[in-house]
């Protein structure tokens, strides 16, 4: 349990990592309104993910299965993490 801990929180800064890139470079695609877009698709991706976890923790929790509380969120911070990798270069105007 203390091994799930430590890696969802490895993950939680990765993905931390992957979104600060993410918004300096809609910052640089689009100065005006590139980090309000961001910052509302964010937002929304961060509210249906609170909603979806709650929902599914509640569950977990009832059937006691803790263990898998702190696996699914590392699962989705690591499939994160690899789609992180597949990023275009484009995006940031680099290639």
């Amino acid at each position: 349990m203390t091994g799930l801990l430590a890696l969802s929180s490895f993950a939680y800064g990765v993905v931390d990592t992957v979104v600060d890139g993410l918004w300096v470079t809609q910052v640089r695609c689009d100065a005006k309104y590139g980090s309000n877009d961001l910052l509302a698709y964010s937002w929304i991706w961060l509210s249906m993910g609170g909603i979806l976890s709650s929902a599914c923790y509640a569950v977990l929790g009832h059937y006691k299965i803790f263990w898998a509380v702190y696996l699914l969120p590392l699962i989705a911070s690591l499939l994160l993490l690899i789609s992180a990798f597949f990023i275009s270069k484009e995006i940031d105007g680099d290639a």
